[in-house]
This record gives structure tokens, sequence and C-alpha cells, in this order.
């Protein structure tokens, strides 16, 4: 009804019996057991007749998150997405250059020893039809030079986000949930920060996507990039 309400509050030692339950529980079988390492919710989602409130709840969390898991973007237009958001993310880029890839001279001058010239000309048609699309990063120096560079000679952290680019845009024009373990992994901290600021801009995130990733990376837990509230510890224990 546009207010926030606390459904129920849980201390560490809190049992089924001294947990605390806030008013809109009504209705059902409301201290519902559960063990230590073990969510309210989870308890609740398994029994018939606790509260419809947390029923309703728990089937959200367990069926209504939509997880990203496609790996075909042919609608995005991957050079003018990066052009946009990679001087944002201070890796020295200034600009996108898309083109088709050149073809191979060599390639050409073989095919003809064995190739009449109908045939040759036809398989020129269909090489050039199906010429792959190459990238160019165009860097500028402190005075004002231009350099470009191939994607390959990149850095990896720089290729995994130009690559996650796409992913990125499906994700949030379709508000769904990213999944990522360690996501600084060959990703330069700028780069994690690039994401986690449009995540959490709700200019840009209007269809309240989400992104959930792992890190061993003390320094992203800023709070000028996340509230406390979206920082979770885990602990291993026994490998696992």
């Amino acid at each position: 009804k546009g207010r926030s309400l606390s459904l129920y509050s849980r201390r560490v030692n809190d049992t089924y019996k001294t947990i605390k339950l806030g008013r809109a529980l009504q209705g059902g079988r409301r201290r519902i057991p559960f063990f230590a390492n073990q969510s309210y919710l989870a308890a609740a989602w398994k029994t018939a007749d606790s509260p419809k409130m947390l029923r309703t709840i728990s089937a959200y969390l367990c069926g209504g998150i939509k997880l990203h898991n496609s790996s075909h973007y042919d609608s995005v237009d991957q050079g003018s997405v990066a052009s946009a958001l990679l001087p944002y993310a201070d890796v020295g880029i200034s600009k996108v250059i898309a083109r088709k890839r050149g073809l191979d001279a060599d390639r050409i001058a073989t095919m003809q020893k064995y190739l009449s010239k109908e045939e040759l000309e036809k398989t020129l048609r269909s090489m050039t039809k199906e010429r792959e699309q190459e990238y160019l990063f165009e860097h500028r120096g402190n005075h004002g030079e231009m350099g470009i560079i191939k994607l390959d000679e990149e850095s990896e952290g720089t290729q995994r986000l130009f690559a996650s680019f796409p992913r990125l845009l499906d994700v949030l024009d379709k508000g769904l949930t990213w999944l990522e373990d360690e996501i600084d992994t060959h990703m330069h901290p700028y780069l994690v920060e690039l994401l986690m600021r449009l995540f959490n801009d709700p200019e840009v995130n209007v269809n309240n996507a989400q992104l959930f990733f792992s890190t061993h990376n003390m320094g992203l837990l800023s709070e000028r990039l996340l509230r406390k509230d979206q920082i979770w510890f885990a602990e291993k224990r026994d490998g696992a």
C-alpha cells in the first residue's frame, strides 16, 4: 500500500520461539520451526499453513527472479554501445570503430591457382558477404596524438568488458538478474565500478535489473558504490 512494512526481525541467536514477528503476519501458524542455518522464509515456503504473505514472498524469490542466460544479441550495435560507455570506464579509449574484416590476400592468391574464374568470383562474393566484423579502439595521448589498437591487442579486462556490453544492455532493457562469480577476475576495478554504477543509477536502470556478484576485492566494498544492505559476507566451511 505504498509504505514499508516490517514482517519479522531475526537476531543471530533467535529460534522460532524468540523471533520477533510484525503485525502484518496474521492468520495461519505464525511461529514456524526452522534450523539455525535456514532462513525463516525457506521454512515458511514449505509449510502449507504459514501466513499467505510469507508464502507469496517466498514464491516470488523461488520462481519470480528471471535470470539472464542468453548469449545471442543480434540487435545490439556493440560498437555504438562501447563508444558510449568505455570513456566512462577510464581505460583511455575515446572511440570504438567497427568495420568489416579485410579479405586474406594470400588465401585469394592460392584459390586463383585451383579455381576457375567463375568459381573464384562466386567464392569471393560469398567471402565478402560473410566477413566478420572487427573492432578498433581509438586512444588519445596526453598531447592529443591518436593511436588505433585492435580488440585482441587490448588488455584482457577491456576485452571482457567489451564482450559484456551486449549482455549488459539486454539485462537492463528487460529487467533481468545477472549472476557473476568473481566479477573482478581479469577486470580492472574501474571497469567493475562502471557496471556497479550503472545498476545503481535509477535513471539508467529503470526496469530494476539486478547484479549479483562475488568478489575478493575489499576495495569494492565502498559506501560510494554500495549501501551496507547490499553487501553480504560468506564464509567457507569444509571447502564449501
